[in-house]
């Protein structure tokens, strides 16, 4: 199953999500590679500093685009990173 990065920020309530990649490239440029098909299951995973989670989800061609869908019951977390170790990050305030 192919793992895609989603922005949980562009994230609708019902799941939709708009900001998909695949690789560092926006999902319509990795379609063809990848393969999809509408309705086609993937992981849907986002990642920082602070956390990374991921979901089951789907993938559609709407409207001229490939947009995600989340499971939002699927949510799983994978890493978190406690607030004391992410304060030692350069850059990172708090």
């Amino acid at each position: 199953m192919h793992r895609i990065y989603i922005d949980t920020n562009d994230m609708s309530q019902d799941g939709w999500c708009c900001l998909a990649r695949y690789q560092g490239r926006v999902l319509d440029e990795a379609a063809l590679e990848l393969g999809l098909t509408d309705g086609m299951p993937v992981v849907l995973y986002y990642e920082d500093p602070a956390e990374t989670f991921e979901f089951e989800g789907t993938v559609h061609f709407r409207e001229g685009r490939w947009i995600a869908k989340a499971s939002r019951d699927s949510y799983r977390l994978i890493s978190q990173t406690p607030l004391e170790e992410l304060r030692k990050l350069p850059g990172l305030k708090g």
